[in-house]
C-alpha cells in the first residue's frame, strides 16, 4: 500500500520529500521511492527514522547503527544550529543491505558528549539538499506527530468505538476537519 501511495504521489507531480518513521525504512521501499525520477532526472527525495539495530555496512564491515554511533568520538560530531538549539550530528553515505543504491544516513546527539544518539536517519544522498537531511524530516514531527498527538488528546481520536470499517473511516474524517478547521482559526488569529 506504502508504494501504492508513492506512486500515486508521484503521478501527480505532488512535489516534496517522502518523511517516514522507520516501520517504513526498509529496502524494498528505499528501492521504490529510489526509482522514480522527477522531471530533471533526479531521484526522489526520501528521509526517514532508522531503527538502532538497522545493519549498516560501514567501512567494509556491517555495523548496527547504534553500534556504529558509539563509535563517531564527539569531536568529530559537527554542530547543527535551529533557533537557539544547537544539536550534533555525523554524516556518511553507505550501504544498506539489500537497498540498491548508498544511502546518507545521519546520526544525531542532542549534546556533543553525549553517549546515546537521539536519532538515526537514511536519506536519499542525491535528492535531499543541506548537510544532514534533518530538514527534510522535520515536517514529520510538526505536522504529522502534532495531529496525531492533538487529535488523540484533544479532538478524540483514539475514542472511536465504532466496530465497522465505514464508520471508523467517518470518525477518523471527523477528527481530520476538527482539526485542520481549528488550525484554520488558529493561523487566522483571534477573533475581535
Amino acid at each position: 500500500m506504502c508504494q501504492e501511495l508513492i506512486d500515486w504521489v508521484c503521478e501527480r507531480d505532488i512535489p516534496g520529500t517522502f518523511a517516514f518513521d522507520s516501520y517504513f525504512t526498509n529496502a524494498p521501499i528505499l528501492n521504490h521511492i529510489h526509482g522514480k525520477r522527477q522531471a530533471d532526472g533526479q531521484s526522489r527525495g526520501y528521509v526517514g527514522s532508522l531503527k538502532f539495530n538497522r545493519k549498516l555496512q560501514y567501512k567494509g564491515r556491517e555495523v548496527k547503527a547504534s553500534d556504529l554511533a558509539k563509535e563517531i568520538a564527539p569531536t568529530v560530531r559537527k554542530p547543527m544550529q535551529e533557533g537557539d538549539r544547537t544539536q550534533w550530528f555525523f554524516t556518511c553515505t553507505l550501504w544498506i543491505p539489500d537497498v540498491g543504491h548508498k544511502v546518507r544516513i545521519v546520526i544525531i546527539w542532542r549534546k556533543q558528549e553525549d553517549e546515546q544518539p537521539s536519532d538515526h536517519l537514511g536519506n536519499e544522498p542525491d535528492a535531499v539538499g543541506g548537510q544532514s537531511g534533518g530538514t527534510g524530516y522535520r515536517p514529520r514531527w510538526t505536522g504529522t506527530e502534532t495531529f496525531h498527538r492533538d487529535g488523540k488528546q484533544q479532538l478524540g481520536m483514539g475514542d472511536c468505538q465504532l466496530r465497522d470499517g465505514q464508520g471508523q473511516t467517518r470518525h477518523m474524517h471527523l477528527v481530520m476537519v476538527a482539526y485542520s478547521l481549528l488550525m484554520k482559526a488558529i493561523a487566522a488569529g483571534p477573533c475581535v
